[in-house]
């Protein structure tokens, strides 16, 4: 699949993807689009590049690496990641990938209202 640029299924179900800075390495984010409803899921990136805002602009749910509040070599941090969300114009930011430092109650209140804080078990629906 590496020679397509996009991948469209017949039912209507369309899956794009873009590489993303990892530290040292590379990762890659995915959107997914179906009846007119769209999620993006970057992880694992240290970097917000001109291809992921592209790829990522006008979803309607993006999950967005978050680990911590402070920087990260290879992973965002959380203003990175409520950035991203900015840019991207995204309708809904939810945080996933956080370490153990970042509480849930306390990131809850601290986060704009765009902003999710993810949590083991949340479904996901657009």
């Amino acid at each position: 699949l590496d020679t397509l640029d996009r991948l469209r299924m017949t039912a209507g179900f369309g899956v794009d993807w873009c590489q993303m800075e990892h530290g040292g390495g590379e990762t890659t984010g995915y959107r997914f689009d179906a009846d007119g409803k769209s999620i993006g899921y970057a992880t694992d990136f240290s970097a917000i590049s001109d291809g992921m805002i592209n790829l990522f602009y006008g979803v309607d749910i993006l999950v967005s690496d978050c680990l911590r509040r402070e920087p990260h070599p290879t992973h965002a941090h959380l203003a990175m990641a409520i950035q991203f969300g900015e840019k991207c114009k995204a309708g809904r930011v939810v945080l996933s990938h956080l370490d153990k430092s970042m509480d849930y109650r306390s990131l809850c209140n601290e986060v704009p209202d765009f902003v999710v804080v993810g949590y083991d078990g949340l479904e996901i629906v657009a």
